[in-house]
């Protein structure tokens, strides 16, 4: 099962911080953003032992799914996505990018070490040759 959990991040009119799991309809407060969000991790994670070892497992969260009461925020994550998704900055963007960019990098440290081999190599062809050619005046002299 791969588990996707979407957290929206929020500022109460208390001045507290709340991270929202839209998937499991779980809350957490904090005084920072960090905060809030570890939190709701620790709050998830027990979610889910708690609902697979002593709660109903798997269909209890289908019951949570098939909820209509975090319709509103799915909805202002939807807008959220696409918004960001006209700018290229959407969660599928970023990631792409993020993986372009480790790629870009990877075979650029790549294509700079075949230039350094291929080199050292020319170069220990020059250096042996320029040896031969010193060593053949040196006979000859």
């Amino acid at each position: 099962m791969t588990l996707w959990v979407i957290i929206i991040v929020n500022k109460a009119p208390s001045g507290l911080l709340e991270a929202t799991n839209i998937e499991f309809i779980l809350d957490s407060a904090g005084n920072t953003i960090e905060e809030a969000i570890e939190g709701l991790i620790g709050l998830t994670i027990h979610y889910i032992t708690s609902a697979m070892e002593k709660g109903r497992g798997y269909d209890e969260f289908i019951d949570k799914v098939n909820s209509l009461a975090m319709e509103e925020y799915w909805r202002e994550y939807r807008n959220i996505e696409f918004s960001l998704a006209r700018k290229r900055k959407d969660l599928s963007h970023d990631i792409a990018n993020k993986i372009n960019a480790a790629i870009k990098n990877m075979l650029a440290e790549e294509i700079k070490q075949q230039i350094i081999d291929v080199a050292t190599g020319v170069a220990k062809i020059i250096i042996s040759n320029v040896n031969i050619q010193v060593s053949t005046l040196e006979a000859a002299a």
